[in-house]
Parts: structure tokens; sequence; C-alpha cells
């Protein structure tokens, strides 16, 4: 809730006020009540009360006189200090007499006058208003004078004169918080005038805790440094740079300025150590300052605790807006952090904080220049890869200094850099002749096992060949029968080829090499269940498995297996390179596939409440997802939207290939919408990435890819805008000249590689494009594959096959509840054709009550549009649907669309009606 005119922005007027929590309409309302003679607003500083208090002065709607009282620090000691500025005319002698002030402010003031309103007194600040201010301002309220609102931090509170006010009835309080994630990317929008990637949010969102101070001084610096650009009208962040500019610095100073100097170093230790064991910050500067610190709102206890003595656990605490730790880290001296450091160690290890308690800690110990043991320092880089904080891995790693080491080192700063989406420097750290990379140094074969794995992601984010995979597999296998008896079993090596092995073929669709490779060795892979490397060579297995089950049909199947792997991972913290993203990613599209929109949701919005990193990694993915289910659920403009911010924020970060997807369904969109030159562009797009990616996700783009091209050349004639959009070369077109041959194309590979999934969504987009040459075979399918969305579909198509208008009828009610409503609003239009003014009126009301529900606007008849008006001039001239199709260039499914739509507006059940319309009706 803060006023955005405090701390200017260009693209901002400093009008504009943000009350994402109603306080504003709140205070206002009880400053009208006549039984309300006070308000109160209780926050920290920075969440908006002195902002509050700035609008309710310029509130017009508050008709009364406005009086402003700036209590401070500085004036707390002061007899009526908070006043001075009213109380000019006074001598020493009158500041004495409580009476004379009162008259003195009476008549500066002009209070009392019983012709017009109570004047409303507006008091910042006013735990720090001297006593004597406090009862002269209580006096003023109690005679009727006027109105209070004063804001107050929440330690040491509103005065006591002014509280009694709330314990007899006759005051208010408001709670000031932190604006809420939905809350925080709505207000960096209206900052910087346009949409901003949620991940970009988030992380503003995760640095300032929701604060608007901070939120709006690091939005502000991203931009003025450039670390916040704007691409193709969408706001994103380049990268964390960690420049904190002095503008920043000086919010902070503001910020702590009412700190005492013990309060202060108190909150320098714990940004220092942070998270930290509570009660060491008040063994080594006071429990009053610790306390003092945590009621006032500037640190706060976290979600952990660590155990000590005898079992007891310990409360952990952090500053509350992190963005103050950073800056209080950078502007701490050396000498003094060493300071800090050593008396920390008298009292503590390295594993008292947690694991980002052990990251700090390492940090900090060689920031100061302090000697960290050479594996407790990789032992913080993996954590920080583990947390996705890889700017901070990237730190440290280069700070080990054993040779023994440098594969270890090697390994995780090519994950760091895989994280942060540099591949090019992720492969550079793994440039190695192959697998065997450590074999000599490390009998154990951890750095062969892992940087096989990640030399496999990094392959697979790079685009690589699948028969680079393939060798990969083949050497480790090699590897692992040159190496003796020593070390790792030649089971779990064969586990990890085999899993290496895999992903290659999900790069090539090969889910028959999968099935086989599972076949033969996933019984045996169970038989060092002790083993790490075995529990992430079964949860990998388990992924691989779920994608492959997806593919060939059986979605739900497949949600299982991927749901075994994250359980087998629930408490894998080995290493760096599990992959947990690799894993979620593969359990959300078999939900996506099996109809599950909600489960898929959930489980994206559950990776965006972890760290902003985790978050940032996953942001294309998440656009993509929610552009796939607003797809299916028929809201082309909006999924095109959503999808256009997910290609921007996979131009930054891509490690699953998933940038040709995104595209090829934006054009679809675009192409649905009518937007014919847009969805051009979008296709190109699509094309340069269209051979990257798992299989699976690349038929699926190619799939909405074609369907595209299908719908811009059947809306104009191919010599005329579609042509100059597309060109003259028929191969711009799709297999044989369009669309539709290309998409049967894809559905026969994917029946000839057992994909039953992928051929049924082909041949949906087929049937969708209005060509019912594979209905039968569609039927079939549908009845095959696993899943909400494939029953739904199954329906819909028996329907459709045996011309059963009830069936349709309740086809499109299955379709409604399977979220489909694209699809069921032109099943309910199919029906009311069907059934037309027959006697089935009871039929009728159902499907127009139906499509009511999906399309509310279609409930209130408005007038035809131009294209509406074309299709019922046809159709009044005996022109069947397939023909007004043919003649306007449109498929058959939109004419019905356009047909229905018409009969709304017209009022009338069908088309035996149109003869009996006047002109005047129509036009």
């Amino acid at each position: 809730m803060l006023e955005t005119g405090d701390l200017a922005v260009a693209q901002m007027p400093s009008e504009q006020w943000h009350d994402y929590s109603g306080v504003l309409a709140g205070v206002t309302a009880a400053i009208s009540s006549p039984h309300c003679w006070a308000v109160f607003l209780v926050g920290s500083p920075g969440l908006g009360a002195t902002s509050l208090l700035n609008q309710l002065n310029r509130k017009p709607s508050v008709g009364r006189h406005i009086v402003d009282v700036r209590a401070t620090t500085s004036l707390s000691t002061v007899e009526y200090g908070a006043l001075a500025p009213f109380l000019l005319g006074l001598t020493p002698e009158d500041l004495e007499l409580p009476q004379s002030v009162l008259r003195a402010l009476r008549e500066q003031l002009g209070l009392g006058d019983p012709n017009v309103e109570p004047a409303l007194i507006l008091v910042d600040d006013a735990h720090t208003l001297d006593p004597s201010s406090a009862e002269i301002l209580a006096h003023i309220v109690r005679a009727g004078w006027a109105k209070l609102v004063a804001s107050a931090s929440p330690y040491p509170g509103i005065p006591g004169p002014l509280l009694r006010f709330w314990i007899d009835g006759a005051a208010e309080r408001f709670d000031l918080h932190p604006l809420s994630k939905k809350d925080a990317q709505e207000f960096c929008q209206t900052l910087l005038g346009g949409p901003v990637l949620r991940s970009t949010a988030q992380q503003m969102y995760a640095e300032s805790n929701g604060n608007p101070l901070f939120l709006k001084a690091l939005v502000e610096e991203a931009q003025a440094s450039g670390e916040l650009e704007k691409r193709r009208g969408i706001w994103l962040n380049q990268g964390i740079t960690g420049i904190r500019p002095p503008k920043l610095a000086t919010v902070v100073e503001r910020y702590l300025r009412d700190l005492t100097p013990s309060e202060r170093e108190c909150l320098e230790l714990v940004a220092l150590a942070e998270p930290v064991e509570r009660h060491l910050i008040e063994a080594l500067t006071g429990e009053r300052e610790t306390r003092r610190l945590a009621e006032i709102g500037f640190i706060s206890t976290t979600a952990e605790s660590v155990y000590v003595g005898q079992g007891k656990p310990a409360p952990l605490i952090k500053l509350t807006i992190p963005v103050i730790g950073e800056l209080l880290r950078r502007t701490t001296s050396r000498a003094r952090s060493l300071n800090w450091h050593r008396r920390f160690r008298l009292h503590a290890g390295y594993d008292g904080g947690g694991e980002m308690g052990l990251v700090r800690r390492v940090t900090w110990a060689l920031d100061s220049g302090s000697e960290v043991p050479d594996e407790l320092i990789l032992r913080a880089a993996v954590i920080a890869c583990n947390l996705f904080e890889s700017e901070q891995a990237v730190r440290l790693a280069p700070a080990v200094r054993n040779h023994e080491l440098s594969s270890e080192t090697s390994a995780v700063l090519a994950r760091a850099y895989f994280n942060l989406g540099s591949f090019g420097e992720a492969w550079a750290f793994l440039g190695y002749g192959g697998p065997r990379m450590s074999v000599a140094n490390n009998p154990q074969h951890r750095p062969t096992m892992f940087n096989s794995l990640l030399r496999a992601g990094i392959r697979m984010a790079l685009g690589q060949a699948p028969a680079q995979l393939a060798a990969d597999a083949a050497a480790l296998r090699e590897s692992g029968s040159n190496s003796g008896a020593d070390g790792v079993s030649d089971l779990v090596i064969e586990g990890r080829a085999s899993v290496i092995e895999m992903m290659g073929q999900s790069l090539s669709g090969d889910y028959a090499g999968m099935s086989r490779i599972l076949g033969g060795s996933g019984a045996e892979l169970g038989t060092d269940n002790d083993s790490p490397d075995d529990i992430l060579n079964q949860a990998l297995l388990c992924a691989l498995d779920a994608e492959r089950l997806c593919a060939q049909g059986a979605p739900v199947k497949g949600q299982a297996a991927a749901a075994e792997a994250i359980a087998l991972l629930e408490n894998y913290h080995h290493e760096a390179f599990v992959l947990h993203e690799w894993i979620a990613l593969r359990s959300i599209i078999c939900a996506l596939f099996a109809g599950h929109w909600d489960a898929a949701t959930a489980q994206v919005e559950g990776y965006f409440a972890s760290t902003a990193g985790v978050s940032a990694a996953l942001s294309g993915g998440d656009y993509t997802i929610r552009g796939f289910i607003a797809v299916r659920r028929g809201s082309f403009p909006e999924a095109l939207e959503i999808l256009e911010t997910g290609m921007e924020a996979l131009r930054v970060l891509d490690p699953r290939q998933i940038f040709g997807v995104c595209a090829g369904l934006a054009a679809y969109c675009a192409a649905r919408d009518g937007q014919l030159q847009r969805a051009s562009n979008l296709l190109a797009e699509h094309q340069r990435d269209s051979s990257k990616g798992v299989y699976l996700l690349r038929f699926m783009a190619n799939a909405f890819a074609a369907a595209a091209r299908e719908y811009i050349v059947s809306a104009q004639n191919k010599d005329s805008l579609a042509s100059d959009i597309l060109g003259n070369d028929p191969s711009n077109y799709g297999t044989n000249g369009d669309g539709l041959s290309l998409l049967l194309g894809l559905a026969a590979e994917a029946r000839s590689k057992g994909a039953g999934m992928l051929e049924m969504m082909a041949l949906d987009l087929v049937m969708d494009l209005g060509d019912r040459s594979e209905t039968q075979r569609f039927v079939a399918l549908t009845a095959e594959v696993e899943g909400p969305w494939a029953q739904a579909l199954h329906g819909y198509s028996a329907a459709l096959a045996t011309g059963n208008t009830d069936g349709l009828l309740t086809a499109a009610a299955s379709l409604q509840r399977a979220g489909l409503d694209g699809l069921a609003a032109g099943a309910y239009a199919e029906v009311l054709n069907e059934l037309g003014t027959g006697s089935n009126r009871e039929a009728r009301q159902w499907a127009r009550s139906g499509l009511a529900a999906i399309r509310p606007e279609a409930s209130a008849p408005t007038a035809l549009t131009k294209r509406e008006k074309l299709v019922i001039s046809l159709a009044r001239q005996g022109l069947s649907d397939r023909d007004i199709a043919q003649e306007l260039q449109l498929s058959v499914r939109t004419v019905e669309g356009h047909l229905y739509r018409s009969y709304i507006k017209l009022d009338i059940p069908g088309r035996e009606y149109l003869a009996h319309l006047e002109e005047h009706q129509i036009h």
C-alpha cells in the first residue's frame, strides 16, 4: 500500500494510488462513522502508512479541514515537539500551561467551530510523539474538535493517551501487511507501465519480502541499471547483478535510522550469519536488542529450527527484508567482519544454521579472509546449486584449492552455469575426453557417475544429437567394466548408463527402445537400495518411464511413475545434480495430457512457492503450461498473451528446450483468433526451434504449428492475403500445400511409434479443422487412451460418428466438465444445428444453457458481426454448412459457430427460421 509518487519513476504518475488490501477505503469509512473518533494504522516501516496519510490529505471525499502532524525521533524528548510548528507564538511560560497550548491550537487551526465538521488530524510516526503532544491531541479529540488518524510502528506502538480511545471502543485499528506475491506483480507492472515476467516480479518480491518501499526501490534501481529490460513489451530481468546502487543504500539507511548503536550491531551480526540460532545472537549482542528487533519486525524466525543440547529445538532468525541483509554485508568493513567472525566462531561451528546457514557462514569466512577447509567450501557450493543460489556457487567453487577436488569443482560450476542458462559455459567445464574423467583419482567413481549425468543434461539443453548420448552411455559402461571390483557396483553403473541411453531415446521418440531397457534392467536396479546412486537411477528411470507411458497413451500411469520418482528424491540431498525440475516437468506433462488441469497448475504453483531461483528456472515452462491449458479450454486470445510472455522468458533461459512448443502453441492461437500475420511470425519463430527438445514435446509443437498453417491457408484464398503472408512456395503451407496433410502425416508417424497419445493429439487437431475422414480411428484411439481428456473426446467423437443428437448433447456436457470449453461450445452449437425447429424443446434449452455457461456473452442478443451477416446471408440462400465453408474458405466448425451465435442473437431456434426473418432484423 505505498503511494508510488514517494520515489519518482518516469513511467509512474505520482498521483496514482494502490489500495491493494482496501485499507484506504476502510479508513475513510471509519472517519465517516459517528461512533469512531480515532483510526490507528499499525505496521513496520515501508508498508505505506505515510503514503496513506498523504492520500487522505489529498482526498476530496474526506470533506474536513486537515491538520498534518509529523512526529520524529529527534523531537520525541522535546515537550510539544511534534506540535511546535503550530505553537511558535507561545512563550516558555505559556507552554507550561496546557490550557494556553489548547487555546493557541484552537485559534491557529480553527478547531472547535460548532458550525463545521470536526477537523481531521493526521499524525505520522505517532510512536515517537512526546508525551505532552500525545495528551493534548487526545484532549482535542475528546472535546469533539477533531478526529484523528495516526500511524505507528508495532513497537512501542500507539501512545497511551491515544490508545485509550481504542480501549473505550471509539477507535478502529488497521494492521498493515506486506504485499502478497500477486499484488507485488501487479505493483511492479504498474510501476513499469506494462507486463512483467512472473519470475522477475517474484525475484523482486523475494528480495523485498513484499515491503512496498523496498520493492519500489528495487524496481527503480534495476530499471536504471539495465538489469530490467523491456523485450517485445515484456519486462524481464537480465540476471541478478548483485549491484546495489547508492540510492537503495540511502533507502536502507533511512529505514534503520531510529535504531540504537547496539541494535544496529545486532542487526549487522544477523545479516552476516543468517539464518542463525537466536540464542547465539542474544549471547553476542544482548537479549534486549534481539527482542527489540523482533518486536519492530526487523528480524523474524524462519520456518526451520536446529537442535542443540539434549535434542532441544533452537529457532533460527534472519532479516525480514533480505535486501537489507545484502547491503549490510556489503557495507561492513572486512576488518569488522573478521572480528565478528572470530567472536562468532568461539560460540558456533559452520553447521548450526541449516543448509543456507552453512552457505552463508562459509561465504562470510572467505569474505573476511578466514581459512576454510576445501571440503567445506565444496559442500557449501553443492548446497548453493541445490538451492538455485547459482551465483553463490560460482563464487564459492573457485575458492577450492585442492587439485584432487578439481573434477567435483568443475561439476559444481557446470551445474551452476546450467542453472543460469549459460549452457556453453557449463559444457566448457565438462569439456573432457569422455566420462572416465576422474576414475584414477576416485575409485568410487562418484565424479564419473555425476559428470556423465550432468553431461547428458547439458547435451540435451544444447540440442545435441541422441547418438551422442548413446555414445556417452556406452563409454560409461566401458569405464565400469574396466574398473575392477572396487567402488560402485556394475549394476549401479549399468543403471546410470541406461538412464543416459533412455535420455537419448526420449529425444528421438524411440519408445520401443525405452520399453526394452526398462523391461531388461528395471527389476535389477533395485538391488542396492542403500546406494544414493541407485536411488537416483531409480528416480530418473521412473521419470523417463512416465514420459514413455504418457506418449503411448497412459498418462495416468505416467503420473504414478512420476510421483514415485519424486518420492524417491524427497529426502535425497546427496549431490547437486539431481535435476528435480527435470522430473517435475514430466510429472506436469502427464497431468496435462491426462486432462488433470488443476493438478498440473497446483504443481507449477508449488514450485513457484519455493525460491526465486527455482521459479526463474521454470518461468518459461510455467507460461507454456498455463497457455496449453487455456488452449484446451478454447480461450485463444488469453492463451496467446500467456504464451508470448512465456516465449520472452524462454529466450533468456530454456534448459528443457521448450521454446518451440511455446511458439507453436502461440502460432495456433493467433491463427484461431484470425491474426494471420502474427501467426505467420510465430510460425517462423517455431521453425527455428522445431528440431530441439524431447520428441513428445517437439511432436506437440509441430502438430499445433501444422494446424496454424491450415487455419492461415483456409482463412483467405492462397493467392490473396495468405499468399502474401506465407509466400508462393507450397512447402510453406505444409506437406502437399496444407497443414492438414502434415497433421495426418504426424498422426501416422506417431502410430508407427506406438505413441497413442500423440496420435490422438494430431487427430484431435484434424477433427478440429473439420476433417472427419479419421473419425472411426479417433473413436477407437480415444477409447484406449487414459484420462478425462481422452474420455471426453471419445464421447464426442462417438456421437459424431453415429450422428446421435442425444449422445452429442451428453458429450458436450462431458467436454464441459473436462474443462474443454471451446470444444464443448462447438458441440452445443452442433446440437442446436441438428435439432433445428424440431419438437425437442428441452434438449434445445439444455444446449443453450450449456453454451451460456461457457460463453455468458452469448445469452444476451447483440448485433451480428460482419462475418456472421455474410454466413447468414449464404445460409438464407440455401447453402449447406459445408458449402458456406468452401465459399468463405473457413472450416465447417467455424461456420457452425457463426451460425449458432447468430441464432442466439436473432432469438431463433435454428436454420429453418432464417427464411421468416425481415432484412432489418439481420442488418
